[in-house]
């Protein structure tokens, strides 16, 4: 049996881009369309690694979307993020 990827039938018709491609282009797209924005939602996963930066999850009751609090801005804020925390 062969993979998916490998089937020449599979998206022969699609074009393909590479995740730097990909991640350009909705950057680009989300950029042009939103400007800034603010997204108002609740703290789902919250983790804490050794880099100092903070890894978690901002949801609402249909959608999750990941993010990054990095070093130097987690330092500046005044509240720790936590499970739970509407923000």
């Amino acid at each position: 049996m062969s993979d998916l990827i490998d089937d020449p039938r599979v998206g022969a018709n699609e074009p393909e881009f590479s995740v730097s491609e990909i991640s350009g282009a909705i950057k680009r797209v989300i950029e042009g369309e939103f400007s800034h924005v603010r997204i108002r939602g609740e703290l789902g996963r919250v983790s804490f690694p050794r880099s100092g930066h903070v890894y978690l999850d901002l949801k609402d009751d249909k959608s999750v979307i990941s993010a990054v609090i990095w070093k130097g801005v987690m330092s500046r804020l005044t509240v720790r993020p936590e499970e739970g925390l509407e923000v």
